[in-house]
């Protein structure tokens, strides 16, 4: 900063060196947030693409507009499919159609160093109907108390206070007891999201739960609801010379002669 203010102004810097100089501290330290990475060409690769989509779309370091940054991503780990997965884990709606950095990475850390695959493996995860994700400890009593005993949902946990050394404690399960009250835990044995669903299958057994409250945060259901079927009309069937579903036999109205 004292360099922009130097008695002498040709020892100012440009606006140009001004840039490079801030893209520069922002990818040392992004690098250096990334530790939990420990494949050094994934950090690079990660900060290359933040820094130089900043440059690009005339961004602010701390957020992209989500289209350019989704279609690079994408590339990255060579899928097609899945967009609607990553924005509803960056949280694209709440704001304004921008991925943070924050946010990002926060996701890296959760689900790993980007690699081929990973969003297809990431939703078996989100159409676990127990998994609620970021909701707050304050929330997700307030839901369980509503509900019978045994119910109980899976959510990052907050306050990840080891997250940069060992990727851990990402996850809580949070449950009703039979007493009725709410219980919270930190699940530390899961390093790896892969890991989360065997985890859930001993601790239902273990603590008695049974199954996840209905009503899930639209933002995850609404990713694998299913569309009701499109209504068939019977003069189809019969310009097709088949039966319709549910008819049997002679008593149908569509049988050949």
């Amino acid at each position: 900063m004292t360099w922009c203010w130097d008695h002498d102004p040709a020892r100012r810097p440009t606006f140009e060196e001004i840039l490079s100089y801030k893209s520069d501290a922002f990818a040392n330290a992004a690098a250096e947030g990334l530790g939990g990475l420990r494949q050094n060409h994934l950090k690079s690769s990660i900060t290359k693409l933040w820094v130089d989509l900043s440059v690009t779309e005339n961004a602010n370091l701390l957020s992209l507009p989500w289209d350019p940054f989704q279609k690079e991503f994408l590339q990255i780990i060579d899928e097609t499919k899945g967009i609607d997965i990553l924005s509803a884990l960056l949280n694209i709606d709440e704001n304004k159609q921008r991925v943070t950095w924050e946010n990002f990475h926060q996701f890296l850390y959760i689900f790993g160093p980007p690699e081929s695959g990973m969003l297809s493996e990431i939703s078996k995860l989100l159409q676990k109907e127990w998994f609620w994700g970021d909701i707050s400890p304050i929330d997700a009593s307030r839901i369980l108390q509503s509900q019978r005993p045994g119910h109980f949902l899976v959510r990052f946990s907050q306050n990840k206070s080891n997250v940069v050394e060992t990727p851990s404690n990402l996850f809580t399960l949070s449950g009703k007891k039979r007493d009725g009250t709410v219980q919270h835990k930190r699940l530390s044995a899961v390093s790896d999201y892969k890991q989360l669903r065997d985890t859930i299958r001993k601790e239902k057994r273990q603590y008695q739960l049974t199954k996840p409250p209905i009503e899930r945060p639209s933002k995850y259901a609404i990713l694998f609801k299913k569309s009701p079927p499109i209504p068939v009309s019977p003069s189809y069937y019969i310009s097709a010379g088949i039966l319709p579903p549910g008819s049997q036999g002679k008593d149908s109205q569509f049988e050949n002669k």
